[in-house]
């Protein structure tokens, strides 16, 4: 998906989608390595976006485009996923409250 988002964005600012897409994935394999050895750093919104930043710039030299152009988006796909996750931590925590206090009720009005 980081790929995809990656290549939309470039074409979105007027560079071409392969050198997005292939950013993306030097960004994504990147940051997943990272978030594997680099603690609760790598885990943070702080951590994230820095790290999705500088991989995002250095997969976009690797590939032909402007380094700032691949930090800027590094980082906005990188903090969108973060914030995603967490949303998606939200949505199944608001799930399970709802479950335990079905449970609860219908426990206290047998």
């Amino acid at each position: 998906m980081h790929r995809i988002a990656r290549g939309g964005i470039s074409i979105a600012k007027g560079d071409s989608f392969t050198n997005g897409f292939a950013s993306g994935a030097i960004s994504s394999a990147a940051s997943s390595a990272f978030g594997a050895v680099g603690g609760d750093f790598a885990k943070s919104k702080m951590g994230g976006t820095s790290f999705g930043a500088l991989s995002g710039g250095i997969g976009a030299e690797l590939t032909g485009g402007n380094f700032w152009r691949g930090a800027g988006q590094g980082a906005t796909v990188a903090l969108l996923n973060h914030y995603g996750h967490m949303l998606e931590d939200d949505i199944n925590k608001a799930r399970d409250t709802r479950k335990r206090a079905k449970a609860y009720a219908e426990k206290a009005f047998e």
